[in-house]
């Protein structure tokens, strides 16, 4: 299917403290607690509230507490837990959420972040740091290496192929490479 534009620029990711991030059509905040809530324009549900009507979703969205960072993309959100895991919601045309799928989530009549699947990441491994672009998500995992998904038309995944990834079965988790930095090279920071 086309992709709708992703609005004036994607959001970024901030740690520590409240954040504030913007998307394409959608906001969020983050308390310094943790609790989350979003607003926009909601065509599809990537302010987590169960529709698809321009709305303000007031804490905790979707039941979703214990958010460490939260990442708005062009048309999608995901959220950083405290815990390592990491949530997402809104337009999937790619797998920008992650889940070996194309299935877009929080848009529907009684969907719950909360109740959403984590992002399989690999064995063992929890994001340190998240970042979200237009149609792809990347994630600094606890070893320091960056694994990326999602739209990668133009190699924003940075795997070497304009492959798509997260997008069908079986490409999450072990299977979804970190992309090659070089030999001895960790990555600090990121944005999308």
């Amino acid at each position: 299917s086309e992709k709708p534009p992703p609005g004036p620029g994607p959001g970024t990711g901030l740690t520590g403290g409240a954040q504030v991030g913007a998307g394409g059509g959608q906001g969020c905040g983050r308390r310094n607690d943790g609790p989350v809530q979003c607003g926009g324009d909601n065509e599809n549900g990537e302010v987590g509230g169960g529709s698809t009507s321009r709305r303000f979703v007031p804490y905790p969205i979707g039941g979703l507490t214990g958010v460490a960072e939260i990442a708005t993309g062009g048309l999608h959100t995901c959220a950083r837990m405290t815990d390592g895991t990491v949530k997402c919601w809104g337009w999937n045309d790619a797998g920008q959420l992650g889940l070996g799928d194309r299935v877009q989530r929080g848009d529907l009549p009684g969907q719950r972040v909360v109740d959403f699947p984590a992002v399989q990441l690999g064995t063992g491994r929890t994001a340190v740091s998240l970042v979200a672009g237009a149609y792809h998500t990347c994630a600094i995992l606890d070893d320091h290496s960056l694994k990326c998904w999602g739209s990668n038309t133009d190699g924003e995944c940075g795997l070497g192929k304009p492959t798509d990834y997260g997008d069908e079965p079986g490409e999450m988790g072990d299977a979804l490479p970190g992309v090659d930095l070089g030999s001895a090279r960790q990555v600090r920071q990121l944005a999308a």
